[in-house]
């Protein structure tokens, strides 16, 4: 819109008002006087078509995205904290805090295998590894061993321009009222620690209704979030309305189950390399980008994907589970790489 705005067309127009029996060149007195002017005018131009775009959502950024998305009632989501199995050889109270690499894990649920919530939020909490040592921190009597354990849930980061532009768009799209697909979807999208989810309506019978989810990761589901979301939905799957969902929805949460991807092939390399490098990190984001999107790993898109990394020129007999096919899941299965064999031939 502002595109002809430059200091130059500027220049040109305010000079054409000029009489022309001014001296109005280069370097000229009058010349000399306008050029600031025109100079501030052509940044303000600049500032405001990037001010005009910040009030598109296709365009906007940060706060200003922030703004545009909460006309549709819409917030960005914020970081939320990772929630961890802990093991002790005594009975841990709850709000008994643990310290690990610079994190404090506080108890949650109390007992010899307690859960603990690292109070920092975001994907930070899911990095400590299991198995590592915590530290109390004040003393506790009887205490001699305390085991950090896998994550149950995990922490998630705060949402991102691109996930909630994407959000707001599908929303608008997909108008969520009333206990429709959409509505369901909105509430699984928002809540922490959830990735893709499915609805299944009238699962089992009138008034049923099935959300199968994946954690943040687009991964099965663990048993703590599973609850967790349960309860928010509709406790017990009553349909008593003492969740979110409807009165008379009876609400089912579940996941997925993995299906276990193997892959043979032989590689030659590429010139400068020596090993597959990479491959199976390649291979694992294309079968997670599949998870609850397609019901299909195809045998073409894993030798793509394969020949896509600059360590492989060039992949023979490649083998997807002992086959030269594309392999079928079920509308709640989900692929996971299990083991690759690459045989390196000259």
């Amino acid at each position: 819109m502002f595109e002809d705005q430059t200091f130059d067309a500027i220049m040109r127009r305010m000079l054409a008002r000029v009489p022309e029996n001014q001296d109005k060149r280069e370097g000229s007195i009058i010349w000399d006087a306008l050029a600031p002017a025109a100079l501030e005018l052509s940044e303000a131009y600049i500032i405001l078509d990037i001010e005009r775009q910040q009030t598109f959502a296709e365009d906007a950024r940060g706060e200003m995205l922030d703004k545009r998305v909460a006309d549709r009632g819409i917030t960005r989501l914020l970081a939320s904290r990772a929630i961890r199995e802990a093991a002790f050889n005594i009975s841990i109270e709850v709000n008994e805090r643990f310290f690990l690499d610079g994190l404090y894990f506080k108890v949650i649920e109390p007992g010899y295998l307690a859960k603990v919530e690292c109070e920092t939020a975001g994907t930070i909490g899911n990095t400590q590894l299991e198995g590592s040592e915590l530290l109390p921190v004040s003393t506790i009597s009887g205490l001699t061993s305390a085991v950090l354990g896998p994550v149950l849930v995990l922490g998630t980061d705060v949402e991102t321009d691109e996930a909630l532009r994407k959000r707001y768009f599908n929303e608008v799209k997909n108008q969520a009222i009333d206990g429709n697909i959409a509505q369901y979807q909105k509430w699984a999208r928002e809540y922490p620690g959830i990735g893709r989810a499915k609805i299944f309506p009238l699962w089992a019978g009138v008034n049923t209704v099935k959300i199968s989810i994946l954690d943040a990761e687009n991964k099965v589901a663990s048993a703590g979030l599973i609850a967790d979301f349960q309860q928010y939905m509709d406790p017990n799957s009553e349909g008593l309305g003492n969740g979110v969902a409807p009165v008379g929805s009876k609400v089912t949460i579940t996941t997925a189950t993995s299906v276990d991807i193997n892959i043979n092939a032989e590689v030659v390399l590429a010139e400068g390399y020596t090993e597959a490098s990479a491959v199976d990190e390649a291979l694992t984001t294309y079968l997670k980008e599949l998870a609850y999107k397609k019901n299909t790993v195809s045998y073409i898109s894993i030798g793509a994907a394969i020949l896509n990394v600059p360590a492989v020129d060039q992949v023979r007999d490649l083998l997807v589970n002992g086959a030269a096919t594309d392999i079928t899941l079920t509308s709640e299965q989900i692929p996971k790489l299990s083991t690759t064999t690459w045989t390196v031939i000259a």
